[in-house]
């Protein structure tokens, strides 16, 4: 339980870890094959080794507290011991204030604490943008995917998509009013986490389809048993977290169910020898051997009337349907300066 409480030193990496999409490729490989292991690195291990000399520092520091000092907290004095539980939401001030006082003296004490407070604030405002830019983008990705309604593609006038910039930034003020409680976000934010990197390394693990060498693969799967059980124990000794997920995959699944049915698309179970025909070559082995004859193309947004009468005719003169998907993708493209100039205004 005391490992599961600082667990939320992984959202570190893990913020790392999700830009890697967006990362320089290494020498030799390709998009088609990407490659990012040496770009990666040089973002990962500073933030791990970091993390980690961090929370030791920090937690020897808490440590190293004499047990036996009075604390003065809002007008009263209390002991060491009760203090540390009192400040248990701001302790990086807390602890701050309490070396400053003991090196430099009271004054000194209270203005270290107030600097070490805004530098936190500003560290807690970093992270809170990640969490941010991640839903966001989770959310828009997910609406290119016809999963979520075509509404969270709307963007506003800077180019960010507003609905899931709203839910994105709605959801954690909701909660953190209604709980009151930092602590109690704070397991919301880490059961999330952590089950987000459980899921993400079980799948790397289990999936053979993937080019992973086996003593990575290894890796995966020790690494996800342990956050397995650190996911379990999050979910026993939270229950508010656990009701909290439970209901955000809930309303996720529910939406996206929703949104499915509306775009009319249905699940369809198909024996394995037909599923293991749709590969790369399928134009190849499903070409037609008739005869062509006449051709019909028609250009649609999805399934319409206008379809179902390409349709009919098609199968009326007996001809080929050329179907043309058209589909909107928003695309940002960078505006070049304006120069003055007749050579400019040609280009």
């Amino acid at each position: 339980m005391q490992f599961c409480s600082v667990i939320l030193a992984l959202s570190g990496v893990e913020a790392i870890a999700n830009l890697t999409g967006v990362m320089k490729l290494d020498k030799g490989s390709t998009i088609a094959e990407p490659r990012v292991g040496r770009e990666a690195a040089k973002a990962i291990w500073p933030v791990a080794v970091e993390v980690v000399i961090a929370t030791a520092l920090l937690g020897w520091a808490m440590l190293s507290m004499n047990p036996n000092r009075t604390v003065q907290l809002w007008g009263n004095a209390y002991p060491m011991r009760e203090a540390l539980h009192l400040r248990s939401e701001d302790m990086l001030r807390f602890i701050g204030e309490y070396f400053g006082s003991v090196s430099f003296g009271p004054m000194f004490g209270q203005a270290f604490g107030w600097v070490v407070g805004i530098v936190f604030f500003l560290l807690l405002l970093s992270a809170a943008n990640t969490a941010i830019v991640a839903m966001i983008g989770l959310l828009y990705m997910m609406t290119r995917d016809q999963e979520m309604p075509r509404q969270f593609m709307r963007l506003n006038r800077h180019g960010v998509p507003l609905i899931p910039l709203l839910i994105a930034i709605g959801l954690p003020v909701i909660v953190i009013i209604t709980t009151r409680n930092f602590t109690a976000l704070a397991g919301l934010y880490a059961i999330g986490v952590v089950g987000a990197i459980t899921v993400n390394l079980g799948s790397c693990c289990f999936n053979r389809v993937l080019p992973i060498k086996m003593h990575y693969r290894v890796l995966f799967g020790i690494t996800f048993g342990i956050l397995f059980l650190v996911e379990i124990t999050l979910a026993h000794t939270k229950p508010d977290a656990l009701f909290f997920v439970l209901c955000v995959i809930g309303v996720g699944l529910a939406v996206r169910a929703w949104t499915l049915k509306r775009r009319g698309f249905t699940t369809v179970m198909v024996p394995q020898r037909v599923a293991e025909m749709v590969t790369h070559d399928l134009a190849v082995t499903m070409q037609s051997d008739l005869a062509e004859g006449q051709k019909i193309m028609v250009a649609a947004r999805g399934i319409n009337p206008v379809l179902n009468f390409a349709l009919d005719e098609a199968k009326l003169r007996n001809a080929t349907l050329c179907v043309l998907f058209v589909k909107e993708i928003a695309v940002f493209l960078r505006r070049r300066p304006y120069h003055r100039g007749p050579r400019a205004l040609a280009e």
